[in-house]
């Protein structure tokens, strides 16, 4: 039989003795334990007996309330404890003497309470107590006592019941226990004796012969005659030894092993005394625990400072000794006794400490306990704390000013960036570039200057500092600052350590300032323009009224049948148009707020044509079509010259270099409701379209959104201002109308204008207006001017008109005049812009000497005058210069009729 096989049949052979001696035992323990209870219980019950006698005793000697409710208390915890107890004694006998108890116990408290309830009827009655009330306390008192004592009585002979039942138990099973304790001793040292004979004793004879071959005798054989397994493992040896006599090592070759491992046990002990010596010196705490949790070993100069001593806690439970300390420690002790590899950061008397835990061993593949290594990290803690302290603040630094950092490895080309670098190039932290791809974020304008500046840094070691356009992971343009400085090591760039900076908003801020500076350039050449105008419009008017006046009464002097009428009359026509451009001029170089009102467009657009023809090149041919039936529409006559001044400069531009026709068209479109397919945002209905062509250059696709941005030009610096298109789209927006654009290049460019057409009836001028009579008077007026010529005209057109006239080129003379003889002038006209006194000031001053004298003012610049100022100043009227005979007439004629009506 094999040694397996015999070792199951012998733990099967005690197992099965065990479960029997077990149970026996049980069923012992267990009658054991029914009597134990039994007995705790009788003592409970003796206890409470004596305390409801105690309170019995208390209440016989002082008769209360409190004694009363504590029997009452007593009476019910007992009598619950019998109820209960019942089901703990099942002997007959425990069960009658327990029953007895119960009402005994009834009894007396029977008794109690007639005793009570007597001594309450006596306390009543005021305590007066006679013989009879005596006779019967005492009789219940006596019967109490005797109840008390009927009660205990039982008590103690199921008291004596109990033990008797216990010590019966105790010798009933007390010899079965002792012969199953010695057939189990004896069945034990059986098997031992067995194993011996047939296990152990093999082994030992097994044993002595490897002894004997251990010595070099080859030649001993062990081998036996058994069939089991040490029989099988001695032949076995036997056949290990007999090819071991075929591979004998040399004498020298055993030497030298043995010097090996003299030599190996000699550095063995060199490290385990370098190993101390380290423990010894460095910051280190060597620490070991068993399996129950005591500490073994506790060594290292790191104890230090944590306040011990090596060994010093040795002996003590580790789990108690860190418990309220470092409640992780357990925890991680734990951890480690279930076979697991723990490190940890833990904090021990103020001091950070890295512990590693790690089990170790025992025969058998058991876990004996844990190891644990700890460095103390305090001061690195600190210095981390600092670093992430100042790192979060460089961090936060470079979010807010938006500046990176990045290094070139020269040898292996490796890229690294900070956080904010990697925020910049919008890609995502911690994915390093590598050098051609940090290269192709740059535009590809930007990447041979920067190849170049890379490679003159490498090379060379010269540093670079490059402002360049970037577009990055997600396709944004950025403005980046970069700076690059060499770190040259024997003469060799080693590696490039960078700044990278966003500059964008900066290069705005730039732009967008060069953009307001432009626009203030442009505004201030504006307000030139503007005060150029109204500098020279005083002047200007003046030779106008000098043409106009003169060839009015030319005109007056001569029938019109004469040829030469015609040619003074377009002598005055070209005076007005003369007039119309300088209006023109003023308007466009102020701000002016427009009156829209019924226009007729064709008339408009002819005249604007006729003042620009002198202005455009000859090599420009103007071609004029004209087909609309309704061209009325609300708008301001100067802002529809400025449009086709701005378009038809823009087209003769386009045709500079080759000349071509400019083509513009009047018609009239019906828009339904489908005119959104045209891009225009107009409502249905109908409209003057006005159209403007020219055969230029064309404009690129790519530049055909942007030409009505402001300050858009593709023109060369001085030829525009990139403000032409933008008025014209303003303009258009302002009378409800739309403007959009056609172009091809090398073809030419057609814009087309819609203007909403109203039905308002225009009164146009008539020849017959214009022969008109003028208005005339007698009375006498006072002339003021400071110009000559003016005087001569103006008093020349008053007499002729009838009236009385006094001329002063002085101011100040007039004035003088004037305050010679206040009563005998019925009008004052004076210019506005004169030497030595306004014109304002001339009639403040006559206004201070006669309140009632009406003053007209003559101005050759009306947007210089706030005509509610002046008519609050007591001035009637003001006339714009040059003024024509009919409309000066009536002026005056109107002022002197209000003056005597009284309006």
């Amino acid at each position: 039989m094999k040694i397996k096989t015999r070792l199951k049949f012998c733990i099967i052979l005690c197992s099965v003795f065990i479960i029997f001696m077990g149970s026996c035992f049980y069923i012992v323990i267990t009658k054991l334990n029914s009597n134990i209870r039994a007995e705790g219980i009788i003592a409970n019950i003796v206890k409470n007996i004596s305390e409801l006698d105690i309170v019995t005793h208390e209440f016989l000697a002082h008769p209360g309330k409190r004694p009363l409710v504590q029997h009452e208390l007593k009476y019910a915890s007992l009598s619950k404890l019998l109820e209960q107890s019942t089901s703990e004694f099942k002997d007959p006998m425990e069960q009658i003497l327990l029953s007895d108890i119960f009402k005994n116990l009834e009894r007396c408290h029977t008794a109690f309470n007639r005793l009570a309830a007597s001594t309450e009827k006596q306390t009543g009655t005021g305590g007066q107590n006679d013989n009879r009330s005596l006779e019967l306390e005492d009789r219940l008192t006596g019967e109490l006592i005797m109840k008390l004592q009927q009660t205990i009585t039982p008590i103690f002979m199921l008291q004596q019941l109990t033990e008797t039942n216990l010590q019966n138990i105790k010798q009933k099973y007390g010899w079965t226990v002792a012969v199953f304790t010695v057939l189990f001793t004896l069945l034990i040292s059986g098997i031992l004796l067995w194993i011996n004979r047939s296990i152990a004793n093999p082994i030992s004879e097994l044993e002595k012969g490897i002894q004997i071959v251990s010595t070099g005798n080859l030649d001993h054989c062990i081998g036996t005659a058994a069939k089991d397994e040490i029989g099988q493992l001695s032949r076995a040896f036997d056949m290990m030894t007999e090819k071991l006599k075929s591979s004998i090592v040399s004498r020298d070759k055993l030497e030298k092993e043995i010097k090996t491992r003299m030599q190996t046990e000699k550095e063995l002990n060199e490290n385990t005394q370098q190993l101390q010596t380290i423990l010894n010196h460095a910051p280190l705490v060597l620490s070991a625990v068993n399996r129950e949790g005591e500490i073994i070993l506790s060594e290292g100069k790191g104890l230090e400072a944590l306040g011990q001593k090596p060994g010093q806690s040795v002996g003590i439970s580790a789990f108690d000794f860190y418990k309220d300390s470092n409640p992780e420690i357990p925890e991680h002790i734990q951890k480690a006794m279930a076979g697991n590899s723990i490190r940890a950061v833990v904090e021990i008397a103020g001091e950070v400490m890295d512990v590693y835990y790690e089990p170790f061993f025992v025969e058998g593949g058991k876990i004996g306990g844990v190891v644990a290594v700890s460095n103390n990290i305090t001061e690195r803690k600190h210095a981390e704390k600092a670093l992430a302290k100042s790192e979060m603040f460089l961090r936060s630094v470079g979010r807010m000013a938006k500046v990176g950092g990045w290094e070139l490895d020269t040898d292996s080309l490796e890229v690294r960036w900070t956080e904010e670098t990697f925020h910049i190039h919008e890609v995502p932290v911690n994915r390093l570039p590598s050098l051609d791809e940090a290269i192709r974020f740059y535009s590809s304008k930007e990447r041979p200057r920067l190849e170049q500046a890379i490679k003159r840094a490498v090379d060379q070691g010269k540093p670079y500092d490059m402002e360049m356009q970037l577009i990055t992971a997600k396709g944004n343009r950025l403005w980046v600052h970069t700076i690059c400085y060499p770190q040259v090591v024997d003469g060799k760039t080693v590696k490039l350590v960078g700044t990278f900076q966003d500059i964008t908003d900066r290069k705005q801020a730039y732009e967008e300032k060069e953009k307001l500076e432009s626009q203030l350039r442009q505004a201030q050449k504006m307000e030139a323009i503007g005060t150029l105008a109204s500098g020279i419009a005083h002047d200007f008017n003046n030779i106008l009224g000098i043409i106009i006046g003169n060839t009015e009464l030319a005109l007056d002097d001569i029938p019109d049948s004469m040829p030469v009428y015609d040619n003074i009359d377009e002598i005055r026509k070209a005076g007005l148009r003369g007039r119309n451009i300088l209006r023109q001029l003023l308007n466009f170089a102020r701000k002016t707020t427009f009156e829209r009102k019924p226009l007729k467009l064709t008339p408009s657009i002819k005249d604007s044509l006729n003042f620009l023809r002198s202005s455009l090149p000859t090599s420009v041919i103007i071609q004029k079509t004209f087909q609309t039936t309704h061209d009325t529409i609300l708008a301001d006559a100067t802002q529809i010259n400025q449009i086709m001044l701005n378009l038809c400069a823009n087209a003769s531009h386009a045709m500079e270099k080759t000349g071509g026709v400019l083509e513009i068209g009047l018609n009239n479109v019906v828009l339904g409701k489908d005119s959104d397919s045209l891009g225009l945002g107009l409502p249905p209905g109908l409209y003057a379209r006005l159209t403007v062509k020219d055969t230029g250059e064309g404009i690129p696709h790519e530049n055909l959104d942007r030409i009505f941005d402001p300050y858009f030009s593709t023109k060369e610096i001085g030829k525009g201002s990139g403000i032409g298109l933008s008025v014209v789209h303003g303009i258009i927006n302002n009378h409800k109308g739309a403007i959009s654009v056609e172009s091809r290049i090398r073809k030419g460019t057609r814009f087309n204008i819609y203007f909403p057409v109203v039905e308002e009836k225009v009164a146009l001028k008539s020849n017959i207006a214009e022969k008109e009579k003028p208005l005339t008077g007698n009375e006498k007026i006072l002339f003021i001017d400071d110009e000559k010529s003016i005087v001569k005209v103006g008093r020349e057109i008053l007499e002729r008109l009838g009236y009385q006239v006094e001329a002063q080129q002085n101011p100040v003379s007039a004035l003088e005049l004037f305050r010679s003889k206040p009563d005998q002038f019925d009008l004052v006209i004076t210019d506005l812009t004169m030497p030595h006194m306004t014109g304002e000031k001339l009639a403040k001053e006559i206004l201070n000497l006669r309140k009632d004298v009406p003053v007209i003012l003559c101005t050759g610049d009306s947007q210089s005058i706030d005509e509610t100022l002046v008519k609050n100043a007591g001035i009637k009227k003001f006339i714009e210069k040059p003024f024509m005979t009919l409309k000066f007439a009536k002026a005056i004629r109107e002022v002197l009729d209000n003056e005597k009506t009284g309006i």
